[in-house]
Order: C-alpha cells, then structure tokens, then sequence
C-alpha cells in the first residue's frame, strides 16, 4: 500500500528512529538500513524524478555512530593487589584466588571460564587451558607457570585430581554447580571493595571484562 508520494524524509526518519528506540537496534544496524535505503532512493532518482526535493533529503539523512567506551584495565600492581586479598587457608576464598588469577593469565571471557572443566587443563609443559569461545571454536590459550600451579594444588586440595571427576567443573559454587557470570561478578567486586578501602585510587566500576583488558 505504500505510494513514493509517502516515500519522504520524515517517513524514514520515523523508520529509523523506530529502530533505535522500539526495536533496540545499534547504531551500526540502523546505519546499515538507512544505506541499504539510500540505494534504492538513488535508483528512484534515475526513475521517478518528480520527487527529486525529496530524495535528496532523504540521502541527507545521517546515523551518528556513538564511539564505543573504552573498558578500563588494571595496572599489574593493582592486580597483585587484588590477588593479595583472598585467604587461601579458606577453600572458598582459595577458589576465588585461582578463578582470578586463571582470568587474569588466559585473558578468556566470563563465561569462558565459568564453562571450563578439569579436562580442559593441561597442567604440565606447555601448560595451557583449552577455551571453547564464540561459534563454538576450540582455542589452547598458555599459562604461565606460577598459574599452573596454584590451580594444579586447588585441584588436588579438592580432591577434583582423578579421572572420574574430568567433566566437573573447575569452579562451583557452595551447591557444586558451575558459576554464572553474575557470580564471578560478585567475587570480583568483592575483592576489589576491600583492595579501594586502602586505596582510594582503586577504580570504582570494576568488572571482570577488566581482567581481559589488562592482560
């Protein structure tokens, strides 16, 4: 039923707001249908010209691609910091020290390492963690040695070092389930809360993403 007579710059305009607005989509998707239009409108120059004052402000129509905030990074010493904190003589804090210095080393995503298993571990030269990542791609990201072993004796110390365990995951929660990314969230904050209580300095919004970035 649409007519190029109601083919106009407020039209699209509305078009393109509803995108953004009712549909959620970023501005790269608008911008690549508001191309997608400007194609077919410099098709209907050639065509239909009566409308020519029109098309031309339809072409005139721009998406403001919104620059990505920078993540913030910690620097090594803030990472020292933040594994100083944890008490390694309590098996739950021992748990959050090893899942954050395996974040840290292995630069992996959230749920990366919430969907890690013992087996995925290598834990003798060359040391490595096998990373299942988008798409469902298999990659063996190194260790260093010191991150070897402090998750090789958090194995043992749980007892999760025989084969019949291989398929459990590497960190679970007090109900011996895989941690969510909400979780690992938590752990985080928690820490970084008692490093910035001594150091005013300590960034305020932490999140995991940061142990990637500083990697």
């Amino acid at each position: 039923k649409l007519k190029l007579k109601d083919f106009t710059e407020p039209f699209v305009s509305d078009f393109i707001n509803w995108l953004a607005k009712s549909r959620g989509n970023s501005a790269a998707t608008q911008k690549q249908r508001l191309a997608a239009i400007h194609v077919f409108v410099n098709y209907l120059k050639t065509r239909v010209p009566d409308y020519m004052l029109e098309y031309q402000r339809i072409l005139d129509i721009r998406v403001t691609l919104h620059r990505q905030p920078d993540v913030g990074h910690f620097t090594v010493a803030q990472i020292k910091s933040i594994l100083s904190v944890p008490d390694v003589s309590d098996p739950y804090e021992r748990r959050d020290m090893v899942l954050m210095s395996l974040m840290y080393d292995s630069a992996a995503r959230v749920q990366e390492i919430c969907d890690l298993t013992i087996k995925d571990l290598r834990l003798r030269k060359p040391y490595a963690v096998s990373i299942t990542g988008k798409g469902n791609k298999t990659a063996a990201v190194p260790l260093m040695k010191e991150t070897a072993e402090v998750i090789k004796k958090y194995i043992s110390d749980t007892k999760m070092d025989c084969p019949e365990k291989s398929d459990y995951p590497l960190f679970a929660n007090h109900r011996g389930e895989k941690l969510t990314r909400a979780g690992v969230t938590y752990i985080l904050k928690k820490y970084c809360d008692k490093v910035r209580k001594n150091d005013p300095s300590f960034p305020k919004k932490v999140s995991p993403h940061m142990l990637r970035h500083s990697k």
